[in-house]
């Protein structure tokens, strides 16, 4: 289902025993509908993306769909990966390739001389004050906010409210993207800015051990509070009202930028 400000606007159906005569009738079959006021917002999107992921999850290797030749949702299929197969009268029969996350493909640099090595990135994260965090927003907006963080044993980790739309956004999809810039320099002689990007992609999560969570909560409060200030009072007062989110880190790639 899919809802805006706690209303259905559209759902999505699965069934796997069907007639279609050119694939697998165990490949599950998918059926999507939308109110029509809702349309062309990237609901219909997620919400396909949502049920791709838990297809993949369940462990099926393809999933089908029949539709119209006019259908307006024919693009956001093909994005999604889905491919005709079969092409009739008036409808044609789409199937997309379930690829295991272990196995999806994540675009190279396209101007590989410039690309940081793992080890460069890792250093770039570990001394990074603030990274952006994006997330798929509401009404099919992408949502990007800066926030403080810490990397460790290769995740990322920062804390957040209890309530708001970056964890409304992060609950609903947990597939996100960070990305960081090391401090900008200017060699000796050059009047441009040189600097490292890093960019990760992955999933997110929320850290529920309470011990990890305090233990979390400390190294970040290191990180950002001033020489001599009262953590344990800080701690005290606030501890309680703060989540710990983890990113774990599936395709990571940094780029050497000169800004000239």
């Amino acid at each position: 289902m899919a809802d805006v400000d706690g209303k259905i606007v559209g759902a999505v159906w699965v069934r796997v025993m069907h007639d279609y005569g050119h694939i697998d009738n165990k490949t599950p079959s998918l059926a999507i509908s939308l109110y029509k006021d809702y349309r062309n917002q990237g609901i219909g999107a997620q919400l396909l993306q949502r049920m791709l992921d838990l297809l993949r999850e369940k462990g099926y290797s393809q999933v089908s769909l029949s539709v119209q030749n006019a259908n307006y949702a024919l693009s956001m299929y093909r994005k999604a990966g889905f491919e005709v197969i079969a092409d009739r009268v008036d409808e044609v029969l789409m199937v997309c390739q379930l690829k295991p996350e272990s196995e999806m493909e994540f675009r190279p640099l396209r101007r590989s001389k410039q690309a940081a090595t793992p080890q460069e990135c890792e250093s770039v994260l570990s001394s990074a004050q603030r990274g952006i965090l994006a997330v798929h927003g509401e009404n099919g907006y992408p949502y990007g906010l800066p926030i403080n963080y810490i990397f460790l044993d290769g995740k990322i980790f920062f804390h957040c409210a209890r309530a708001g739309h970056k964890l409304d956004a992060v609950r609903a999809d947990d597939k996100v993207c960070f990305t960081v810039l090391s401090e900008p320099v200017r060699n000796p002689g050059e009047w441009w800015n040189c600097f490292t990007s890093v960019i990760c992609f992955g999933h997110i999560s929320e850290v529920t051990e309470e011990q990890e969570i305090d233990r979390l909560l400390r190294l970040i409060g290191a990180k950002y509070f001033p020489e001599g200030y009262d953590l344990e009072k800080d701690m005290a007062n606030n501890a309680r009202n703060a989540l710990i989110m983890e990113i774990s880190i599936d395709h990571m790639s940094g780029k050497h930028v000169r800004e000239k």
